[in-house]
């Protein structure tokens, strides 16, 4: 593995870390399922859902849609 290649792997991995301890932090949002991040996502997961993004702000970014349609999801289901 290239130097590039490990310091990459290990950014990507704090990233996964600081969304798990936000979605920990949310995880009683009232209008996103931050809860399913840590109760149904594993590491791979959340690599995948954070698209390419080098930050953590761009992480947050790409799952905020996926855990507001999962609250919306859950809230018509209440309604049927």
């Amino acid at each position: 593995m290239l130097k590039s290649e490990h310091i990459a792997k290990r950014e990507r991995a704090q990233i996964i870390n600081r969304i798990k301890d936000y979605a920990i932090a949310n995880y009683d949002h009232p209008s996103e399922r931050w809860d399913f991040v840590i109760e149904a996502w594993d590491d791979d997961t959340i690599d995948d859902k954070m698209q390419g993004a080098t930050t953590f702000e761009e992480a947050v970014e790409c799952i905020r849609p996926i855990v507001q349609l999962y609250a919306e999801q859950e809230a018509n289901q209440r309604y049927e």
